[in-house]
């Protein structure tokens, strides 16, 4: 691999760091609070969630929203904004 070549890992990262502006750009649409700080998505409400995004070894490494939410694709994008409505309502259970 020359020093020019992505690794794999720079290609997750980008992909995780891509998918959670998209998520925060939604929920900003939703409007839910959130904050973006590098690959970490903090989403505000009665019960804050903390959201990352990572390669999941059982689904070929492909990019996953972490507590298991959903793939963090564009197909799965609704999924993810209907957890973290549901996470971060008053009485739901804590934080991923």
């Amino acid at each position: 691999m020359g020093i020019d070549t992505p690794r794999r890992t720079d290609q997750i990262e980008v992909a995780g760091r891509t998918r959670l502006r998209a998520i925060h750009n939604a929920l900003r649409a939703h409007g839910i609070s959130s904050e973006l700080a590098g690959d970490v998505l903090t989403i505000e409400g009665d019960r804050p969630v903390t959201l990352r995004c990572g390669p999941r070894a059982d689904d070929g490494d492909r990019v996953w929203l972490y507590e298991p939410v959903a793939p963090a694709d564009a197909e799965h994008l609704h999924e993810a904004i209907t957890w973290v409505k549901e996470r971060t309502a008053a009485g739901a259970g804590g934080c991923w």
